[in-house]
Formats: structure tokens, sequence, C-alpha cells
């Protein structure tokens, strides 16, 4: 279960920033994007959600700078 508290930790450690307004490293950009994605991704195949706004995901997260052009 220890990595899932360090997994849930980190989330929140990046919602935080986000919330907050704060700064993401370029590496921690990226790997929230892409960790974001793929949960969004689950959710969706899975029926969870319909769908979601990747543009929206690419401005949360790189604020104007297409950072998300990378193949994880």
């Amino acid at each position: 279960m220890a990595g899932i508290n360090s997994t849930r930790n980190a989330l929140n450690g990046c919602l935080d920033a986000i919330r907050d307004g704060g700064h993401l490293s370029d590496n921690e950009a990226k790997i929230g994007y892409w960790m974001f994605k793929e949960f969004l991704d689950f959710c969706q195949d899975n029926l969870i959600i319909d769908g979601y706004d990747e543009e929206q995901i690419d401005a949360i997260f790189f604020k104007g700078d297409k950072g998300g052009d990378n193949d994880g």
C-alpha cells in the first residue's frame, strides 16, 4: 500500500499547486499531465465520463506552453 499512499500524496501535492497557482517544474507538469490523461482515459473507457477537454488539460498544466506533445 505504500505505493498507493505515495501516489495519493503526489496527486494531492500536484492538485494543491495547481489550485494555489503555484509553479510546477517542467518535469512535474509533464508527469502530472500524463497522469491526469491516463486517469481520464481510464474513466472514459469505463464509461465513468463521456469525455474531457484535452485543450483544458494542456492549459492547466502548461499555461499556454504546448508541453504535452510528448509520448510520455
